[in-house]
């Protein structure tokens, strides 16, 4: 009784209200019930009191966990039981949170980006998302200082395009929700954040069925040529566009225009000759299979050890 009397004290001070408690003759029970009512939602949860130890829906808690206790309580004050005890993904969000989010960036972004000014594209994007998109003074100074961005982004999703808008000016896209708050897109500096929506994701399909064009069978001869000529050709004649991580290559010295590179082959696809290409920089270049939000492929273009 003394015990049961404690964790009353306990559950009072963390903020939970209407606390009733039952003898161990009852059957026990572990659930959560939610209802409308007119003043708003109503939550009742049941849990089993063994000793020093509170078993709730999806949580135990010790008689010294008021901490986590009180947390556990806000949660579902905030975000009623289906967020607050639903297992959280990335970027601490449920299963439905990131669908909903990925839907939104997955959209097509309808702008020309080629050596359009970065401050332009941010703006653009903004536009067209479901979420605030926040920037803090540091990140507006960088978008503001920033060279134009020199590939052609339009068709690919929203999310995509802006994770590599941002990131040869060291920011990144986070997804972040507060307990209550709605969902919201900040652009951090990369260093800021342990996780963060990536430039495109890896196909999980078979290459030949993700990018065929790649796979089709030439006569090749390349000789002594501007890698940059080089890629634009095997882009416009693969029909797969391509992306470059412009913070690797700056990081290690590469200029694909002042690179030549040479390769010549009676019968090899353009994934095989792109290969044999990018391996002639110093420090050697590859490419990634990636797709976007919405699912469509393009190659990522890097140096061979990702810069940080």
């Amino acid at each position: 009784v003394r015990t049961q009397q404690k964790w009353m004290e306990v559950l009072a001070d963390v903020g939970a209200d209407r606390i009733r408690s039952r003898t161990s003759g009852a059957s026990g029970r572990v659930e959560i019930r939610e209802s409308e009512t007119s003043l708003g939602v109503l939550i009742k949860v049941s849990g089993i009191i063994d000793g020093n130890q509170l078993e709730l829906p999806g949580a135990t808690f010790q008689i010294r966990d008021q901490q986590a206790l009180r947390k556990y309580v806000q949660q579902l004050r905030d975000d009623g039981a289906s967020v607050a005890l639903a297992e959280k993904k990335a970027f601490g969000l449920t299963s439905e949170q990131l669908v909903a989010l990925n839907e939104s960036l997955a959209l097509p972004l309808d702008l020309d980006t080629k050596n359009r000014p970065a401050s332009e594209v941010v703006a653009f994007a903004r536009s067209q998302l479901d979420y605030d998109l926040t920037l803090n003074a540091a990140a507006r100074r960088a978008i503001d200082r920033g060279e134009p961005f020199p590939d052609e982004l339009r068709g690919l999703s929203v999310g995509t395009s802006l994770a590599a808008a941002v990131r040869p000016l060291g920011l990144v896209l986070v997804p972040l929700r507060r307990p209550g708050q709605a969902i919201v897109l900040r652009l951090v500096d990369e260093g800021d954040a342990d996780e963060y929506w990536p430039v495109g994701w890896p196909a999980t399909t078979v290459p030949n069925r993700t990018v065929p064009g790649l796979f089709e069978k030439y006569t090749l001869e390349i000789r002594d040529i501007a890698l940059k000529q080089v890629l634009a050709a095997i882009e416009a004649k693969s029909g797969v566009p391509m992306l470059f991580d412009h913070k690797s290559l700056k990081q290690a010295g590469i200029d694909p225009a002042a690179t030549k590179v040479t390769f010549v082959s009676n019968r090899a696809s353009y994934g095989y000759g792109l290969r044999k290409v990018l391996s002639q920089t110093e420090p050697r270049m590859t490419y990634q299979i990636r797709v976007d939000d919405a699912g469509r492929p393009f190659l990522w273009l890097s140096t061979a050890s990702p810069a940080k």
